[in-house]
């Protein structure tokens, strides 16, 4: 074989390798949230001006252009067991909080409207004929009755993904993700884009005030 031939075939493997990293890079962020009724799944922290604030995925440390997968890993708590169902809407952090859902920026979830019930098991079947645990309403929240069930996984899009990035980079603005949620408590979120940083980490240096770690690996009111 010449010796160009294999050059050529080891830097295909070399190019092969590095996309392999770059699609795995990934940021799992680990939350002491609170217990949620109808507010933040994350906690408050101090920030440097001595004001508590609520903490939140920070758009300044997303990637442009680029869909972000997003699995909320989480416990139920009483008032979830108790209601027999828990609820999160992926929200921007600003702009009042308005839905992701709603804006027609969530993706990978299957619509409620669009879907069957099973009444015995509580679960859904979505128009490709899956069977799934949780569904997401008009309103925006994602409602799962499967107390099994203990993440949710969705897709910010792209355009998602661009819209909270330009606010957060505005004058005096900020945005980012951030969870309205009933009846959990989030232990941990996994986005798919490298390095991801709570609003709280970007302020403060990963203060342990924080009540949240993250960690890379990769290359580097509404009702039921």
């Amino acid at each position: 074989m010449k010796i160009s031939k294999i050059f050529a075939g080891m830097s295909a493997l070399a190019m092969a390798a590095t996309m392999a990293m770059t699609a795995s890079a990934a940021t799992t962020i680990s939350v002491d949230g609170p217990e949620t009724n109808f507010n933040s799944a994350f906690p408050n922290y101090t920030n440097a001006e001595g004001e508590e604030v609520g903490d939140f995925i920070d758009a300044n440390s997303l990637t442009a252009g680029t869909a972000l997968d997003v699995t909320v890993n989480f416990e139920w708590t009483s008032v979830g067991t108790d209601s027999g169902y828990i609820l999160i809407a992926p929200c921007h952090a600003a702009s009042g909080w308005s839905s992701l859902f709603k804006e027609g920026n969530l993706e990978n979830v299957a619509s409620k409207d669009a879907s069957t019930q099973d009444e015995e098991t509580g679960k859904w079947t979505d128009p490709d004929g899956n069977v799934v645990d949780y569904v997401v309403q008009p309103d925006g929240f994602i409602v799962c009755g499967i107390q099994e069930c203990n993440s949710i996984s969705f897709t910010v899009s792209s355009a998602g993904v661009d819209s909270m990035i330009e606010a957060a980079k505005a004058e005096n603005g900020y945005d980012g993700l951030v969870f309205n949620a009933y009846g959990v408590k989030v232990t941990s979120v996994e986005v798919s884009q490298d390095n991801v940083k709570m609003n709280s980490e970007m302020q403060t240096g990963g203060d342990e005030s924080s009540n949240t770690d993250t960690s890379s690996t990769g290359d580097t009111s509404s009702s039921k």
